[in-house]
């Protein structure tokens, strides 16, 4: 095979060649077609240097599909895209491809264009996996990668870390892992790094810090997208040991800030038996200013009390919020539990077909808070409205009243 064949289609359709390099009209001339029967592809395809193999739908799905699975096996060293060309808009079929490893697909009636466009992203992919690959190999030749795990070396998390933070423009959230007390003994070096790896994406960081435990860092994600990788991570890993994590933003900090929050909380993490903990930064002289601004009324400075407002919401009521979601959706029955967050309110709200019960924090302004707590529905408590001033709201005290607002709701139950 000449290196302009840089498209390979399989088929057992012997003029489907010729009608799919109609729809090619404007790829380069070096970007030729070369195809191959279906019995042939499996004996040549190691020997083949394409970036792009194009795999035509078979009369007999399942042989289409159990090629797609021997290409994926065959090609591991290659990294090829894979592009199904589908006769039929069976949903079905097109996504047990996507399970067993294409990467794209068109139908063979679409416009030329559109066939065109996704040949040369996954040319574009091609292209860049395999600049991938070679930076891969020169870290772990000079030791940046380590060769046991594939994963980067604690020795250059610094430099790693910052220079994605300065890419990134200091958003995301970074995690601390390590296996709980009673993994410990078990722990599996190849299980956890091969959990880490099936769980990220390829721009996330992944770093090796020493033994048992990892960071990871997850850029342009908020906390929500963190507690599903690591919900992925646990349970890839086994369900049967817990890993716990310390989480905390990166904004406005650098790697030594970042790993020192991450890991104060993962300690919190094992000390407590929580499933992760979100760092919440003590800020012992962050609230001084209120005390004077509510002494001097004339003075009232409506920005530096959002600022304050906005510390709390991002530092406390929303990762209390979500961590009691994920904490009681499974523990209460028949109940759906949800919560949110809007510019000046949040939302943490119990419903079943008898009941809604909700608990909501509005910021009206200035140092205060207002929190309401309304149950509809048959024999509910009495509704209750607290004003707490913002000083005062911290991940203890917030857990308290959602934990009572909880056990009031099951009162009913």
């Amino acid at each position: 095979m000449s290196l302009k064949n840089n498209i390979l289609l399989i088929t057992d359709e012997t003029d489907f060649s010729s009608k799919l390099y109609e729809k090619l009209v404007l790829l380069r001339q070096k970007d030729s077609i070369y195809t191959l029967s279906y019995e042939d592809a499996e004996k040549q395809v190691k020997t083949l240097e394409s970036k792009v193999i194009i795999i035509h739908e078979h009369k007999i799905k399942n042989k289409t599909l159990n090629l797609i699975v021997d290409l994926k096996e065959l090609d591991k060293e290659k990294n090829r895209s894979i592009i199904l060309a589908a006769e039929s808009k069976d949903g079905e079929f097109i996504l047990s491809a996507y399970d067993e490893g294409v990467c794209e697909h068109f139908y063979t009636n679409d416009e030329n264009f559109e066939v065109l466009l996704r040949i040369l992203n996954c040319i574009k992919k091609s292209i860049a996996l395999t600049c991938s690959n070679r930076d891969k190999i020169i870290m772990e030749k000079v030791g940046i990668i380590d060769d046991e795990t594939g994963l980067y070396k604690y020795k250059y998390a610094e430099l790693i870390i910052n220079q994605e933070l300065d890419n990134t423009k200091n958003n995301g959230i970074f995690l601390a892992l390590s296996p709980e007390e009673n993994g410990k003994s078990t722990f599996s070096l190849y299980k956890m790094t091969s959990a880490l790896k099936s769980s990220v994406r390829s721009d996330d960081i992944v770093i090796h810090a020493n033994g048992m435990k990892f960071y990871i860092y997850l850029k342009n994600t908020d906390l929500h997208g963190a507690a599903i990788v690591l919900n992925k991570i646990k349970d890839i890993y086994d369900s049967e040991y817990k890993i716990k994590a310390g989480i905390c933003d990166v904004k406005y900090k650098d790697f030594e800030g970042i790993e020192r929050d991450a890991l104060s909380a993962l300690g919190e993490a094992l000390l407590t038996n929580e499933e992760f903990v979100f760092y919440h930064e003590k800020e012992p002289d962050g609230n001084d200013w209120i005390e004077d601004e509510l002494i001097n009324k004339h003075n009232k400075n409506y920005k530096l009390f959002r600022q304050t407002y906005q510390k709390k919401l991002e530092r406390v009521i929303i990762p209390v919020f979500f961590r009691l979601q994920k904490s009681y959706e499974e523990r209460l029955f028949n109940t759906k539990v949800e919560q949110y967050t809007e510019d000046n309110k949040s939302v943490f709200r119990l419903k079943n077909e008898n009941q809604t019960s909700t608990l909501k924090i509005i910021y009206p302004g200035l140092a205060k808070v207002l929190i309401q707590i309304t149950h509809e529905g048959l024999n509910t408590p009495e509704n209750q409205e607290i004003t707490m001033p913002l000083k005062q709201i911290d991940q203890k005290v917030l857990v308290s009243i959602v934990e009572s607002f909880i056990k009031e709701f099951k009162s009913t139950l």
